[in-house]
C-alpha cells in the first residue's frame, strides 16, 4: 500500500501498525492541504470471512454514529484498487495511556482528569448504542495541544458491539473477543453488555493509581477464578494514601456481577475523579537515583523495631546481586541500568508478596542490591528466577546473583535506617562473587532447604567446593531453568579433573582387578542412589468435536474432519508449568504458516497444576475451510520457553489476535524446536476410561503432535 493514492486524494506514506482485522497506515489528504489522516485497510486474507467484514463495517458505523471530541472521528470510506474496504480516520497526535502510567501510579489530580474524560467519551458512545468491548490503555490516546492541558481520545472500535446495527444480519457467528486482562466475566461467556466497558474502566483506573493490574494473571484459568473471588489485593494496600472513597469506586466498577457496577461510564468517572481530588495533595512519588533501594526510617520501623536489649539474631534468606562490568560504565549509564534493574525487581510477584507481608529489607550495594527475606526461604529463590526470566530480553543488563541462608542482625546505620549485618549477608556476597553474568548460585545452606522440596530438586546442579576470599570454603550449586539462569560452568570455579585409573603393575594385578570390579558393582547401587534418574513429567489432553448439526464426539489423535466442524481442547497436568499451542497449515496460494493459538499476545503462558484448562475458555475453535493436512502442536514446559515467548510478542504478525509466523527463517526455527522436543509415540498412552491421551517424558519441554486432516 505504500505510495498508493486512494480516491485520488489520500497518499499512503507508511505503516503504523497491525491489529486483529486490518493494517493501519499514515496518509496525507492532498485535497486538504496534505492534512495527515489514518487509513485502516481490512487484511487481505480475511476479506472472505463474514465476521471480520461485519466488524469492519460496524467500526465504520460506530464512528459515524458518535460525535464527541473524546472519540476519534471517521472522515471517509472506500475500496482499494484490489477491492479491499478501507476507513479514513482522524490522525491523533499524542501518546498512548500505557506509556504515561509510572510504576508507582499517577498523581491523583492527573488520574482524576483523565478518568473523568474517559467516562464522558465512553458515555457518549453508549448513548449512541455503541459498546467499545476492547477498552485498554493502548486504545486511549492522550493529547497535549500545548496549553498544559491533557485531552483523551478513544480509538480502535474494531470489535465494538452496536445496538440495532444495519450489519447485524451479515452472519450469525458469535465470537468471544477482547483483551483478556480487561474483559469482564460476562464478556468471557460471550454475553457482553454496557457494563462490560465499565469493568474495563475499573481495570484501567486500578492501573492508573497503583501502576499494577488488579489481577496478577498467570493463566486465563487463574484470571477467571480471581474474578469470581474478588480482588486479591486492594488498591489502598498498594497506594496507602489513596482515599477510601476512591477504592470503593474502583471495587464497584470491578464487581463480578454487572448489575452491581455503575450504570454509566460517566457515573464511575465522575465518582472516582471527585474522590481523588477531594483528598489532600499526596506526597510526590520517591524518585530513585544512584541508590534506589535505601529504606527510610518510616518504612523500616514497620518491619522490625530494634529491641532496647540489643539486636536479635535471626535467620534470613539473602539474594545478593550486582551488574557485571558496572565500574567501567559511564556514570549516566550506571544510573540508567540501576533504575532499570530496580523496576524489574519491583515487578517480581515474590518481591511484592514479601513487601506486603513486611518480610523484606532492601539494601543498596552500589553496583546492585541485596534483598534480605524473612519467612519462607523459597521466596528469595523465586524472586531470583523472576528477575532472571525478565532479563532474558535485556541482554545489556549482565546480572549475577547469589543466594544464601544464614544468621543476621537487624541494626540501625548512621542515618538511623534499618540495616543488616552478619554472616548470612556476607556469605551471600561471596556466593555471588563466584558466578558470571547470568548465574544464580546457591550456598549449601540454601540448597539443603531446596533439595527437600520436589519443585526445586531438578533445578540445582552441584558445582563442588570453591575457595573464596580469605580461604573460605564454599559448597556451591548452580540454579537454572529452561527460561532463567546460566547453564555454563562458572569460570571462577575450577572443574573437577577427569582422572583415570592407572593400570595395576604389581603381581597382585588380578586380585586388584577383581576388587575394582566388586567395587564397581557395589558402587553402581550407590551411584543410582546418589544419582536418581531425572523426574518424569506428564500432561494430558482430551478433545471434543462438534459437527454443524451440534453432535459432539471424542476426538482421537488422527481423524478426518469435515468442513464446519468445531474443536475444543482440555489440557491438564499434575504439576504447574507453561503451555503453548501452535498449529501449522497451508497458506492460500501455496506455502505454510504457524499460528500461535495459545497464549495470545496479552496472555501469560503459565499453567496451573491439577486444573484442566479449556482452550478456548468459552467458545469453540472453528476449523478453517482449507483442505489437506494440519498439524496441531501441544507444548508443555517446566518453565517459560524463550523461543516461543519471543514469537508470541511479535505484534507485527498479529491476525485476529493470533500471531501468524510466515517468515521462512522463523518457521525453520520452529520446525527445529518442535522436532527436537517431540515426544516419541511410544511415550503417549490413551486412557479410554477418561477419554484422554497422556504424554510422558523426562525432558523439561514436551511436544505432542496431533494431525488433523481436512476434507
Amino acid at each position: 500500500m505504500l505510495g498508493t493514492l486512494l480516491k485520488d486524494r489520500y497518499h499512503v506514506e507508511k505503516e503504523l501498525g497491525r491489529g486483529g482485522f486490518g493494517v493501519v497506515y499514515l496518509a496525507h489528504d492532498r485535497q486538504l492541504m496534505n492534512k495527515p489522516v489514518v487509513i485502516k485497510v481490512l487484511t487481505e486474507d480475511l476479506s472472505a470471512d463474514p465476521w471480520p467484514l461485519k466488524k469492519f463495517r460496524q467500526e465504520i458505523e460506530a464512528l459515524a454514529r458518535i460525535d464527541h471530541p473524546g472519540v476519534v472521528g471517521a472522515l471517509d470510506t472506500g475500496d482499494t484498487p484490489e477491492g479491499k474496504p478501507f476507513l479514513v480516520m482522524q490522525y491523533v497526535e499524542g501518546t498512548i495511556l500505557r506509556t504515561l502510567v509510572p510504576n508507582e501510579g499517577m498523581s491523583f489530580d492527573r488520574a482524576a482528569n483523565l478518568i473523568k474524560q474517559i467516562g464522558q467519551a465512553l458515555s457518549a458512545a453508549h448513548d449512541r448504542g455503541v459498546w467499545h468491548r476492547d477498552l485498554k490503555p493502548e486504545n486511549i490516546m492522550v493529547q497535549r495541544p500545548g496549553d498544559g492541558e491533557e485531552y483523551v481520545k478513544l480509538i480502535d472500535f474494531g470489535i465494538a458491539a452496536i445496538k440495532d446495527s444495519q450489519f447485524a444480519g451479515v452472519t450469525q457467528t458469535t465470537k468471544v473477543a477482547g483483551s483478556y486482562a480487561y474483559m469482564s466475566p460476562e464478556q468471557f461467556a460471550g454475553n457482553p453488555c454496557a457494563q462490560s466497558d465499565i469493568y474495563a474502566m475499573g481495570v484501567i483506573a486500578f492501573e492508573m493509581v497503583t501502576g499494577r493490574k488488579p489481577f496478577p494473571m498467570e493463566s486465563l484459568f487463574q484470571l477467571m477464578m480471581q474474578q469470581q473471588q474478588g480482588l486479591p489485593v486492594g488498591p489502598r494496600q498498594l497506594r496507602p494514601n489513596l482515599p477510601e472513597p476512591a477504592e470503593d469506586a474502583i471495587r464497584k466498577a470491578l464487581s463480578y456481577d454487572a448489575l452491581h457496577r455503575f450504570q454509566r461510564p460517566r457515573d464511575f468517572g465522575d465518582a472516582l475523579a471527585k474522590a481523588l481530588t477531594a483528598a489532600p495533595p499526596p506526597e510526590p512519588p520517591t524518585q530513585v537515583t544512584a541508590q534506589p533501594l535505601l529504606t527510610t526510617p518510616s518504612e523500616t520501623t514497620a518491619y522490625a523495631p530494634i529491641s532496647e536489649d540489643g539486636p536479635k539474631l535471626e535467620i534470613a534468606h539473602v539474594l545478593f546481586t550486582d551488574l557485571v562490568g558496572y565500574s567501567a560504565m559511564p556514570m549516566d549509564t550506571q544510573r540508567e541500568y540501576l533504575k532499570e534493574l530496580q523496576d524489574i525487581v519491583k515487578q517480581s510477584p515474590a518481591f511484592q508478596s514479601a513487601e506486603r507481608h513486611k518480610e523484606l529489607l532492601r539494601l543498596p550495594t552500589g553496583d546492585g542490591m541485596a534483598l534480605v527475606f524473612f519467612g519462607d526461604p523459597t521466596t528469595a529463590v523465586q524472586c531470583a528466577l523472576d528477575v532472571a526470566t525478565a532479563l532474558r530480553s535485556r541482554t545489556h543488563l549482565r546480572l549475577r546473583m547469589g543466594l544464601n541462608q544464614g544468621p543476621v542482625y537487624r541494626i540501625a546505620d548512621i542515618n538511623t535506617n534499618l540495616n543488616v549485618a552478619g554472616g548470612g549477608i556476607n556469605m551471600a556476597q561471596r556466593v555471588m562473587d563466584a558466578g558470571d553474568a547470568g548465574h544464580i548460585l546457591c550456598s549449601k545452606s540454601m540448597a539443603d532447604v531446596l533439595l527437600q522440596l520436589g519443585k526445586w530438586q531438578s533445578l540445582l546442579h552441584d558445582l563442588g567446593e570453591h575457595t573464596a576470599k580469605h580461604g573460605v570454603k564454599l559448597q556451591l550449586y548452580n540454579l537454572y531453568t529452561p527460561a532463567a539462569g546460566n547453564t555454563a560452568w562458572p569460570t571462577r570455579i575450577a572443574k573437577p579433573p577427569e582422572t583415570g585409573r592407572e593400570r595395576p603393575r604389581s603381581k597382585w594385578a588380578v586380585v586388584a582387578a577383581i576388587g575394582v570390579l566388586a567395587g564397581v558393582v557395589g558402587g553402581l547401587g550407590l551411584w543410582r542412589t546418589l544419582n536418581p534418574p531425572p523426574p518424569e513429567h506428564a500432561f494430558y489432553y482430551n478433545a471434543t468435536i462438534r459437527t454443524p448439526d451440534n453432535r459432539e464426539s471424542v476426538y482421537t489423535n488422527e481423524m478426518l474432519l469435515m468442513e464446519g466442524v468445531k474443536l475444543a481442547l482440555s489440557v491438564g497436568a499434575a504439576e504447574s508449568g507453561h503451555l503453548y499451542i501452535l498449529n501449522k497449515g497451508p497458506l492460500p496460494g501455496g506455502g505454510e504458516s504457524y499460528n500461535i493459538l495459545f497464549p495470545l499476545p496479552n496472555q501469560a503462558s503459565a499453567f496451573p497444576a491439577g486444573q484442566p484448562m479449556r482452550i478456548p475458555p468459552s467458545d469453540w475453535i472453528l476449523l478453517d475451510q482449507a483442505h489437506g493436512q494440519e498439524d496441531l502442536y501441544l507444548v508443555w514446559a517446566a518453565g517459560e520457553v524463550p523461543e516461543l515467548e519471543k514469537l508470541k510478542s511479535s505484534s507485527s504478525d498479529l491476525v485476529l489476535d493470533n500471531v501468524v509466523i510466515k517468515d521462512e527463517a522463523r518457521r525453520k526455527m520452529l520446525d527445529d524446536f518442535l522436532q527436537r522436543h517431540l515426544v516419541p509415540s511410544h511415550r503417549v498412552e490413551r486412557n479410554e476410561s477418561e477419554k484422554r491421551s497422556i504424554i510422558r517424558g523426562t525432558a523439561n519441554v514436551l511436544v505432542h503432535l496431533v494431525s488433523i486432516k481436512h476434507h
